[in-house]
């Protein structure tokens, strides 16, 4: 949830290319480092049941650390959620499911979120990656892209013509070199010149 004085410039920066859209998904981190301590756990022989368990108590509290914002909420809540429900609800719930009952939660947390640009976009694209799962990623870009239009023109009043292209290069660097080594800088001190 930090935000430094240089904040506010780089937010400008990215909304004038039309990339703003990405950031609500930010939450995304959460499903990568959950993926990341579940194959750790299997190369360490620690058993799914007992990283579920450590999952369902630390999620939350991350949760809180990272600031709460609608789409760390989000993220969080689409992981916990089916977990929290195959071992103390014994019922398996899919994605879609999953997306509902996160939306109330957050609505429940906080109504008038459901106005912000934020809230909007992050559960819009993660709405649009959960139905265009098997579609390849450069459509999902598209997709999302042509989504986030509307909510873009909306809150902010300009779209960059550039917007698809952009984001068609950026989000994997984004997703495998920018992400990686931002886990990598705050998990080993070591690296964190390095990966910032």
């Amino acid at each position: 949830g930090y935000r430094d004085d240089g904040f506010d410039d780089i937010n400008s920066s990215i909304k004038e290319l039309g990339l703003l859209y990405l950031f609500s998904l930010s939450g995304m981190h959460v499903f990568y480092l959950v993926k990341i301590l579940q194959k750790l756990a299997q190369i360490l022989r620690i058993t799914a049941e007992t990283v579920d368990m450590w999952l369902i108590i630390c999620l939350p509290i991350y949760m809180i650390l990272a600031g709460s914002s609608s789409s760390i909420i989000r993220a969080v809540f689409m992981v916990w959620i089916p977990i929290f429900s195959r071992y103390f609800l014994s019922i398996k719930i899919d994605k879609l499911t999953s997306w509902s009952l996160t939306i109330i939660i957050n609505l429940l947390y906080s109504p008038m979120i459901l106005f912000t640009m934020g809230m909007q976009l992050s559960y819009l694209l993660t709405l649009v990656l959960i139905l265009n799962e098997e579609e390849n990623s450069i459509k999902i870009v598209i997709k999302m892209s042509g989504y986030s239009i509307p909510l873009m023109l909306w809150h902010t009043y300009q779209w960059n013509v550039l917007t698809t292209f952009l984001s068609i290069c950026i989000i994997p660097i984004f997703e495998y070199i920018i992400l990686p080594f931002t886990i990598i800088g705050v998990l080993l001190n070591v690296f964190s010149k390095i990966s910032n």
